[in-house]
């Protein structure tokens, strides 16, 4: 005993196109695909890219540091930790020995 079932054919397509913006071009070569399917990524990738540098910019407020160099720091009263023997720790010894 057989069963027909009718399914829409948005379900029955592949890829679905309920999902695809209307269009008539579909690429037919594999070479094709592959350069089409490339460029849709880049696109992905390049459109989120500069979407979140947009919202980074109106959520993130610009932060403007009191000093320009490790002796500026050194001058201020802002309190740093800074391991023992690491490259910082040698530049501010360096920077604060008296000459």
């Amino acid at each position: 005993m057989l069963v027909e079932l009718n399914i829409p054919s948005v379900f029955t397509t592949s890829p679905p196109s309920s999902l695809l913006p209307a269009s008539t071009w579909w690429p037919s070569g594999s070479a094709l695909r592959i350069v089409a399917g490339t460029w849709l990524l880049m696109v992905l990738i390049l459109t989120t890219v500069y979407r979140s540098n947009l919202k980074a910019m109106i959520i993130i407020p610009k932060m403007r540091l009191p000093f320009n160099s490790m002796a500026e720091l050194l001058e201020t009263d802002i309190p740093c930790y800074v391991p023992r023997g690491s490259i910082i720790h040698l530049l501010m010894e360096v920077l604060h020995a008296p000459s």
